[in-house]
């Protein structure tokens, strides 16, 4: 397959957060545990992860259905979107397996390593693109996750209030890991997440690793009976194994399977793209939330009607 220049032409605002090194810790928690300061990517990986970043995140990809399917109604992010604008804060949940601990994250090393996840990546590049928003500049995130290694996704359906936090006000699942019956398991957990976090709005991050395709088709169709947002990373491997090579050899960087899966986790480079994609979702979940509710009060016809006279 051939490749355009557009479609080597990555997403002008994608590189910033990851190109700011070190970034503020606070409001990160893992298994209830504060996360320690990220230390600052070498050089080598910043040249590595400028060219993945800008060869793959393209908009025609984070803005496609087949990467992003909101399912979630638009009044429950308008709600979202107003309460953060409000309070300054927002809050984003996350549960998952293997791969929400950090494993692959540290690869070549074996061991699991929260601090190098996509949910921690997620975190800095998140709160780097609402400084960058006139509506959201003066909001925090705050980041809480709780994951546990080669469980089910039904785990978190018991003793749900444990793992999840009640005033969350995005819960992301990682959904299609550990899918051992092939099902996700959604009859039986989001009642309890919308029970427990029912402020929120529920999201499935999801990727393909490799061998797993089957695993795709039961998340999107549990998401869309149950009205669940997916953040689907399964294109960013099929880019990298078709039409992104030439655009990745042009940038000077060759690229191996092992850099974005390490066995059946993503690689360091891989929990990068992923949180990366994520952070993507959210900004522009909370942007269409706020540009949605200003053009419907502008259409109302109490906005346009004059004010009434003051009391005598």
């Amino acid at each position: 397959l051939q490749t355009t220049q557009s479609q080597c032409a990555g997403t002008s605002s994608w590189w910033a957060p990851a190109a700011s090194g070190e970034s503020p810790t606070i409001g990160v928690e893992h298994n209830g545990v504060l996360q320690a300061p990220l230390p600052p990517m070498p050089n080598s990986e910043k040249k590595r992860l400028h060219a993945a970043v800008h060869a793959l995140l393209t908009d025609e990809l984070a803005e496609s259905k087949q990467t992003m399917r909101w399912n979630e109604p638009t009044s429950i992010w308008q709600t979202i979107a107003r309460r953060v604008r409000r309070s300054g804060v927002l809050r984003v949940s996350m549960l998952g397996a293997s791969t929400l601990n950090g494993c692959g994250s540290r690869h070549p090393e074996k061991r699991c390593d929260s601090a190098f996840s996509w949910s921690r990546r997620m975190h800095d590049a998140l709160q780097a693109h609402l400084n960058a928003s006139k509506t959201y500049s003066h909001v925090t995130v705050r980041s809480y996750s709780f994951a546990k290694n080669a469980v089910s996704p039904t785990y978190f359906a018991r003793c749900t209030s444990s793992f999840l936090r009640s005033d969350a006000d995005v819960v992301l699942f990682e959904a299609g890991i550990n899918m051992y019956d092939n099902k996700l398991g959604l009859d039986q957990l989001h009642p309890v997440l919308r029970a427990t976090a029912p402020n929120a709005a529920i999201s499935l991050m999801f990727f393909t690793p490799p061998g797993g395709e089957k695993m795709r088709m039961p998340v999107v169709m549990e998401a869309e009976r149950f009205g669940a947002d997916v953040v689907d990373a399964s294109k960013l491997t099929q880019r990298l194994n078709h039409t992104m090579d030439s655009c990745l050899s042009a940038t000077g960087w060759e690229w191996r399977h092992s850099d974005w899966f390490q066995d059946h986790h993503p690689s360091g480079i891989g929990h990068q793209l992923i949180g990366e994609l994520v952070a993507r979702y959210i900004d522009r979940r909370l942007a269409a939330a706020h540009h949605h509710a200003r053009d419907a009060a502008s259409l109302s016809p109490l906005a346009s009607s004059p004010s009434p006279p003051p009391p005598p």
